[in-house]
């Protein structure tokens, strides 16, 4: 299953950082996604599926802002292991500012079936 934990300092109030709604490189999408998530109480287990359940923008479009905000270094994807080591999903971590760029695939579509 995919998760996304939110890197951010405690704070009860949306708190962004301007660098991001000033990114030239990241569509207005990509922002208001961010903006969205880092909006999220501390903690919050947010998964894609019901990320993509939350906006009108459907399945792909969500794809291609979560695909954009880890090319520009606003979401780090990691890899998990489930059950016997097998392949379980992708955890990602929700930065405030831009981060290093890591080795990253596109994002993956939650198998719902069984």
């Amino acid at each position: 299953m995919n998760k996304f934990k939110v890197e951010k300092e405690a704070n009860p109030y949306v708190y962004l950082h301007k660098n991001v709604l000033n990114d030239a490189s990241l569509s207005w999408k990509a922002k208001g996604l961010h903006c969205y998530i880092m909006s999220l109480p501390d903690n919050w287990n947010l998964f894609l599926a019901d990320l993509q359940k939350r906006s009108a923008d459907g399945r792909e479009s969500t794809d291609s802002a979560i695909k954009e905000l880890i090319a520009n270094g606003y979401i780090q994807r990691t890899k998990v292991a489930g059950e016997s080591g097998k392949f379980g999903g992708y955890d990602y971590s929700v930065f405030e500012t831009k981060q290093p760029l890591t080795a990253t695939v596109e994002p993956q579509r939650e198998n719902r079936s069984g």
